[in-house]
């Protein structure tokens, strides 16, 4: 379920274009904010 869904995150993200890239980057990396990569990562290591 969760590889699916990064699978499906990280799919809609390369989509965004071009055009878009930078705002896509800026959003993406907000929701990985510092207090939530750690879980982030853990969890898709978790989940290997």
């Amino acid at each position: 379920m969760l590889k699916s869904l990064l699978t499906g995150l990280f799919f809609i993200y390369f989509l965004a274009g071009n055009a878009y890239a930078e705002d896509y980057n800026d959003i993406f990396w907000g929701m990985l904010k510092k207090e939530n990569q750690e879980i982030f990562l853990s969890v898709a290591t978790a989940r290997h």
